[in-house]
């Protein structure tokens, strides 16, 4: 099965997602589950379109595949310029150097990962609205 890597961004709107693979092949949502969704139905039918126009496939693809989504970590940094990469890590428990490698887009991050750092996110904005 061939992983395709999925880019996700931080919008004003919510998220924009995109794949290197698959130039064109762009979707968006308000939340990560509504973007992951649109883009996968988006994805699906760009292969349906390549089969129906009668194109082929990149030879390594195969239309069995797995979308793997990860938010772009520096990006987000540039987003939200208010985060601290450090403070970040360390509210979040994640090793602050690696979040600063992720920023820095010397490693890549997981969707597991991804969901970590927006699931935190949420929880220190519900922080703050709870003490207002």
């Amino acid at each position: 099965m061939r992983k395709i890597k999925v880019t996700v961004e931080k919008t004003a709107t919510g998220f924009s997602a995109y794949t290197d693979d698959f130039p064109g092949v762009i979707s968006t949502g308000r939340n990560w589950d509504e973007m992951k969704e649109n883009f996968s139905e988006a994805f699906q039918f760009h292969l349906e379109g390549l089969k129906e126009d009668g194109e082929e496939m990149p030879q390594d693809y195969s239309l069995e595949f797995s979308l793997e989504f990860s938010l772009d970590v520096s990006q987000f940094f540039e987003y939200y310029t208010i985060f601290n990469v450090s403070a970040l890590a360390k509210y979040l428990k994640i090793n602050p150097q690696l979040l600063h490698q992720y920023k820095d887009g010397h490693k890549s991050v997981s969707e597991k990962t991804s969901l970590k750092i927006l699931n935190g996110v949420h929880r220190f904005a519900e922080e703050l609205l709870s003490s207002v």
